[in-house]
């Protein structure tokens, strides 16, 4: 009876740990899909409207000019900059009211004021483009109140006195209405407006060095201010760190069990090479799962190996990062970055201590299939009944993620899968407790030895 129930222990341990990895996994999901946007913060009255409208007149004249000319330095400048990276300006107005007039309901909520495309702000059911002026984008929580469902595609909503159709809605808990500033200004619902915020959005298509090159011309081009500048990548960069833990310990844990067994049996030429060749195979089958290719970040390389500020150059930048994670005041678009990846972290640090109570309790487990060097009669029947538990356990944690609509697809359910490496490490166990020398153990419950 206490036999059952402690093996009950290890199966419920199993399966928290799983729920909880499974939902790590979703968050990361969620962040990746999403693009990675730059967002600056300039002072105060610094860019206004007009501003916004001269920096665009100017690009679609480069645009026309590289159009009629070919080879020339105008088209190569608009291919590096206006090709791979676009641009929303936002101004944030809070405590505005709207309304639906259909069905007499209205709300208070945050007022966001564009200029450019929703696309840069907000992964929504239908975007707002830069020259619709009739058009408006919801969050969810928006719909609910103006509609009661979200299902709201081609509604009426009128704020400041003028009638905008809904564009879109985009999942978020705070009441948000997304519309176009020019529309506004052409009504006269609003004077000379001086955007708070600039969301650059580069093409995802780009490789690491072709990004930080776009966004380099980009601020170079228009003066940004580097020091006030958020960039999102950041956030999907340490939400893949803390994925990544997990699955990097469990595999370390395997390397360490067997690494101890080559050590022991280093004058053993057969059982060294049986042991090499199941950790070889657990090495790649981590690799082939993750599709891990290790390499260097093209913006962690510098240009010449003696160039020692680089590197201090490259601490100090990344300290200024986390610590503007941690502190700066954030904006709406920048929370929706932030907020999931605090409840990943959360999760990280829950699943690592799940972790090592779920190990500790599978391998006080495991004493019960060696005796004085050698399988007792009767454990491989507890070792495929644990392979077993294991697996079910697995089924078990993959339809409550499904009944909460926690979904995993394509590689991060290979990521999921990993927690299988309890199979690699029952062989690893195997070959290594097997191959002990028998004086390896002490006295067992008859005295034997």
């Amino acid at each position: 009876m206490r036999r059952g129930i402690r093996r009950l222990g290890k199966y419920i341990l199993l399966l928290l740990f799983l729920i909880c990895f499974g939902y790590m996994l979703s968050l990361h999901t969620s962040l990746s899909r999403s693009g990675a946007p730059v967002i600056y913060y300039p002072e105060e009255n610094a860019l206004s409207y007009d501003t916004l409208t001269s920096m665009r007149e100017n690009e679609e004249g480069i645009t026309t000019g590289a159009a009629g000319t070919t080879g020339t330095a105008g088209a190569t400048e608009t291919e590096d900059t206006t090709g791979f990276l676009s641009y929303t300006a936002v101004e944030t107005v809070e405590n505005q009211t709207f309304s639906n007039e259909v069905l007499e309901r209205s709300a208070t909520g945050t007022l966001l004021l564009i200029d450019g495309s929703s696309a840069n702000l907000v992964s929504a059911t239908g975007e707002l483009m830069e020259d619709d002026l009739t058009g408006c984008v919801l969050s969810t929580e928006a719909a609910w109140e103006l509609f009661g469902e979200t299902e709201v595609t081609g509604g009426e909503v009128l704020c400041s006195g003028v009638s905008f159709e809904v564009r879109g809605v985009y999942e978020d808990t705070e009441c948000v209405l997304i519309l176009p500033a020019e529309a506004l200004i052409r009504a006269a619902a609003a004077s000379e407006l001086y955007f708070d915020m600039l969301v650059a959005m580069p093409d995802d298509n780009l490789s690491d060095a072709e990004r930080s090159e776009a966004i380099e011309v980009f601020e170079t081009k228009y003066g940004l201010d580097s020091d006030s500048v958020t960039d999102c990548m950041i956030y999907k960069r340490l939400s893949t760190v803390c994925v990544m833990l997990v699955p990097t310990i469990l595999m370390l844990c395997v390397l360490g069990r067997g690494i101890a067994g080559l050590v022991r049996n280093r004058r053993r030429p057969f059982r060294l090479a049986l042991l090499c060749i199941t950790l070889i195979a657990v090495i790649v089958v981590f690799f082939r799962f993750f599709q891990i290719s290790p390499s260097i970040p093209a913006d962690l390389i510098p240009n010449t190996w003696s160039d020692l500020d680089f590197w201090k150059d490259k601490m100090s930048e990344f300290a200024t990062a986390i610590q503007r994670l941690l502190f700066q005041s954030k904006s709406g678009i920048e929370l929706n970055y932030y907020k999931p990846f605090v409840r990943l972290a959360a999760l990280t640090g829950t699943g690592v201590l799940l972790l090592v109570v779920t190990n500790l309790s599978f391998r006080t487990g495991d004493r019960h299939f060696f005796r004085i060097g050698r399988l007792q009669p009767g454990s491989l029947r507890f070792l495929f009944l644990d392979l077993a538990g294991v697996f079910a356990t697995e089924l078990v944690a993959i339809c409550l993620l499904r009944q909460w609509r926690i979904f995993l697809d394509g590689k991060r359910m290979l990521i999921y899968l990993w927690p299988y490496f309890l199979m690699a490490k029952y062989v690893v166990t195997l070959n290594y407790e097997c191959f002990l020398p028998k004086n390896h153990f002490h006295y067992d419950n008859i005295g034997m030895r």
